[in-house]
């Protein structure tokens, strides 16, 4: 029996020994693991514009609306994490903070505009992040489906575009349908209509409120105008005059009666007028 204690005994204690090992190696592999992640954040951090969003990044302002990206960038990291995965826990390690879900480890760097998943290896700012999450690939199908998500505005008129087009339209016009096609083309979109009783003008799916009336006066009036250009040429034409007018619809449109019609005699006595003036100034 004693002899049968003293193995057993022998095995406690190299069982004891044993866990301890294991134990040391587990804290030593910890240990490494925590400074492998302490030197990637540092490498992360020696590096940061390459992760940080641009915020010149996609918004060229050329077309009708655009993904308000300040509204974007302004959204909680943590909000977005957690709409989109299951926060198991957080907690800070070597002064940084984590974020554990139930598929990603991530750190949170630069007072939380980027974060970087240890079990993924990547990288994310807030704009990579949701392209990712809503399997988008650009700012403006990102706005509108996190308009979808939230029901919060995040797309912008281009009004400086509207107001430029409304303005163009309005000048040249000399028809309701020719107004619409002109924003059409300069809003590079395929609906515009001018509702004149509710006062606003249709251009998409944006709706614009607008002096219709005065919209309306003005296209009338360019129509009269144009009509009197025309009057103006076939006079001329009938006059034998040629008028250097490309196009009509080109001209500014003014008060036609500045546009002057010469005959030819007319043209050769202020011909002789100018000579006459001009041997007086050289004596």
């Amino acid at each position: 029996f004693n002899g049968n204690s003293v193995d057993f005994e022998k095995m406690l204690i190299n069982a004891k020994e044993q866990l301890i090992r294991e134990q040391k190696e587990r804290e030593e592999q910890l240990r490494k693991e925590r400074e492998q992640r302490l030197a990637k954040l540092k490498e992360i951090e020696s590096n940061i514009s390459a992760y940080t969003y641009n915020a010149g990044e996609d918004i060229g302002l050329t077309g009708l609306t655009y993904a308000d990206k300040n509204k974007i960038l302004s959204i909680n990291f943590k909000a977005l994490i957690s709409y989109f995965e299951n926060i198991e826990k957080e907690y800070k390690e070597n002064s940084y903070k984590y974020i554990k879900t139930d598929t990603a480890k991530y750190s949170v760097l630069k007072e939380g505009e980027i974060i970087h998943d240890f079990k993924s290896d990547r990288t994310y700012n807030k704009i990579n992040y949701l392209y990712e999450k809503l399997g988008v690939n650009d700012l403006n199908s990102l706005a509108r489906a996190l308009e979808k998500i939230t029901g919060e505005e995040y797309i912008k008129v281009n009004q400086n575009l509207v107001d430029t087009a409304i303005k163009e339209a309005t000048n040249k016009a000399t028809t309701l349908q020719e107004f619409n096609e002109i924003v059409k083309s300069m809003c590079n979109v395929k609906f515009c209509r001018v509702d004149l009783k509710n006062k606003t003008i249709r251009i998409a799916d944006i709706t614009i409120n607008a002096d219709t009336k005065a919209i309306l006066d003005k296209i009338n009036q360019n129509k009269e105008n144009l009509q009197l250009y025309k009057n103006v040429i076939n006079e001329a034409k009938n006059e034998g005059v040629e008028l250097s007018i490309d196009d009509v619809k080109d001209i500014e449109i003014a008060n036609p009666s500045k546009v002057e019609i010469v005959t030819l005699e007319e043209e050769q006595q202020k011909t002789q007028q100018q000579q006459h003036r001009s041997r007086g100034f050289s004596r």
